[in-house]
This record gives C-alpha cells, sequence and structure tokens, in this order.
C-alpha cells in the first residue's frame, strides 16, 4: 500500500516578525504571557470576528479527515475493538435519561375576584312637609270665598260707591266708608257660611261689646258652628306664626286709645307662604276703594295693611285696631 504523505504547514510568523526571521522593529520590553483577561475568550485577545469562525471550522474538518484516514490504515485486526471503545465512548457522552420529575404541589386557588355591589334600591323619598292648616273650611269652600271676595273689587272711588249702593243695606244712602260690616256679611252669605236671612243692615254701625249687639252675633255666628277667640294685643304686636288667621275668619277691629275708627273684615284667603289676605274698604288719596290687601306676612314682620293701620306717619288713612280684635272662626264640621 502507497504511503500518503501529509504536508504539514509552516508556522506563521509573529507580529512583530517578517518572513526572514529578524524584528520589524524594537521587541516588545514585557515579554510576560498574556494574562487571563485578554486570552479568557477561546485563546483570543480580542472579539472572535469571522475570520476566527472560518479558521476553526476548517481545523474541525481537517481532524476529521485525518481520523478517518487512520481508520483506513489501521489493521483490519484492530478495528472491531477500536469501534467498541467508539460506540462505549458515544455511551457515554449520551445524555442521561430524564429522572422523574419531582411532584408539584397543587397551585392554590386564587381568590375569586371582587364583583361592586351596586345598591340598585330607590332612594328614600325626602320627607314630604304637610301644608299648613288652613282652617276648617273645604278647598272648595276656600275657593268660593276667594272668588266671592273679588268680585266685589272696585278701584276707584265711583266703584266703590256703586258697590255700596248695590249691596242695598241702606238704599242708595250708602256710602263705601261706611259698608265694612255689611261687605263681610255679605261674602260670607255667598259662601253658605253665614245664613242668607241675616239683613246686613244690622253690620252697619255694629258694636260687639256686651249690652250692644252681643245676643245678635250670638245668632248669626251660634256656638255649636263658630268659636269665639278675643285678642287684646294691638294688631301690629302680634306673632301670626303663632297665631294665624284662617280664610272665613270674621274680624272686629277695635280703636283703642289711638285708634279713629273701627272695622270688620273677612280673611279671604292665606298663600302658601302663611300671608293672609282681605278683599274690604280703604281710604286712599283719591278717595274710598275695595280691594284686596295683605293684612299681614309672618316672615317679615311690620309688612301688610295691619301695620299700615297702626302707623302714625301715615294716619291721614285712619288709624285701627290698636284695641286688638274679636273674632268669630267656622268649626270643624260634625259628621
Amino acid at each position: 500500500m502507497q504511503q500518503k504523505q501529509f504536508l504539514t504547514k509552516s508556522k506563521p510568523p509573529t507580529p512583530l516578525q517578517n518572513v526572514s526571521g529578524s524584528w520589524s522593529g524594537r521587541a516588545d520590553l514585557n515579554r510576560r504571557p498574556l494574562g487571563p483577561e485578554p486570552s479568557a475568550l477561546a485563546g483570543l485577545s480580542h472579539a472572535p470576528n469571522a475570520s476566527d469562525y472560518t479558521a476553526t471550522r476548517e481545523k474541525t474538518r481537517g481532524s476529521r479527515l485525518l481520523f478517518w484516514l487512520q481508520l483506513n490504515l489501521m489493521p483490519r485486526k484492530f478495528l472491531p475493538v477500536v469501534l467498541l471503545l467508539g460506540a462505549l465512548l458515544l455511551g457515554a457522552c449520551a445524555p442521561a435519561a430524564p429522572s422523574a420529575l419531582p411532584p408539584t404541589a397543587p397551585a392554590s386557588p386564587s381568590p375569586a375576584a371582587l364583583t361592586p355591589t351596586v345598591n340598585m334600591s330607590s332612594p328614600t323619598p325626602a320627607p314630604t312637609v304637610p301644608p299648613p292648616y288652613l282652617g276648617a273650611l273645604t278647598p272648595e269652600q276656600h275657593e268660593a270665598l276667594d272668588a266671592a271676595a273679588r268680585a266685589y273689587i272696585s278701584l276707584t272711588p265711583e266703584e266703590a260707591l256703586n258697590t255700596a249702593i248695590e249691596l242695598n243695606f241702606i238704599g242708595r244712602n250708602a256710602n263705601p266708608a261706611t259698608m265694612c260690616g255689611p261687605l263681610s256679611i255679605a261674602i260670607l252669605q255667598q259662601v253658605g257660611l253665614v245664613d242668607a236671612a241675616v239683613r246686613l243692615v244690622d253690620f252697619w254701625y255694629l258694636d260687639p261689646r256686651p249690652g250692644q249687639d252681643e245676643r245678635m252675633l250670638a245668632e248669626v255666628f251660634p256656638a255649636e258652628r263658630f268659636e269665639k277667640i278675643e285678642q287684646p294685643l294691638p294688631i301690629n304686636e302680634i306673632d301670626y306664626s303663632a297665631n294665624p288667621l284662617y280664610p272665613g275668619d270674621f274680624l272686629y277691629l277695635f280703636a283703642g286709645d289711638s285708634g279713629s275708627f273701627e272695622h270688620m273684615l273677612v280673611v279671604s284667603r292665606v298663600d302658601d307662604a302663611g300671608r293672609a289676605y282681605a278683599v274690604t274698604n280703604i281710604n286712599t288719596a283719591e278717595g274710598v276703594i275695595i280691594d284686596e290687601v295683605m293684612l299681614y306676612d309672618p316672615a317679615n314682620p311690620g309688612v301688610g295693611q295691619f301695620y299700615e293701620w297702626t302707623d302714625w306717619e301715615k294716619r291721614m288713612i285712619g288709624r285701627t285696631g290698636y284695641g286688638g280684635f274679636w273674632l268669630w272662626r267656622a268649626l270643624p264640621a260634625t259628621p
């Protein structure tokens, strides 16, 4: 068998040595071997590049070729032994069978997500404020009373005179300045609170004091249907929040020591704010007229006709109510 000649490559020259073997410059004064840092990466003192990978691949290919040629040149009697040793070496290098994985603990259940609860119940309604008590009259009587009173409104002295004459309590000699009593009874008669047989003239210059017209008043306002309330305070000193007037109240105002006349009226309505009103005859700079006036406002003491009649600065319109008042109020109807 022809022997194959193996060529060996000559060792490349060092970086500081040329091909002829002489130095190309001054030798390095530090001739110690490289430290671990420069040659730690695969025997290189620099990061590997493409030429380094190519050289490594060529070296591996040459090693495989050399091993194959050695097998061919080896006597055949040693071939089984070599193959057996190679198989043993491959078996020793094979990865070991994976060991059984240790049992894993069951995963703890994750807490259930909390769902926000929404209160679907309807909001609690705010407590309703009951309407203020307005006396024994029914809502229908309130409306009828207000309408009956407004029908007598006369905004000029001439109209007021005609209204007084039409009431026919003393014929054509009627005067709107002295019609307060007959006007009040006429309003109550239209609502049915006073008997229609009551004569209007009986309330012209009425005097409710004992020994005067007391007996007649007891017949018009019987105790089983009306209550009598005597208020001694002047009308400008009364707390109307605690002592309110109600629709249908018949009042007789006393002049008192400082007054110039006495007066009668009927409370025709009370609004939601508790303000009381009356349609009555009043004196103005042009003369006597018939109009709706606010008697008082419980939220604003000092405002209203009661305070006008007790204001000395306005004495030219007349003064009354200094002696308080008496009132007759309808009682709740018995079933």
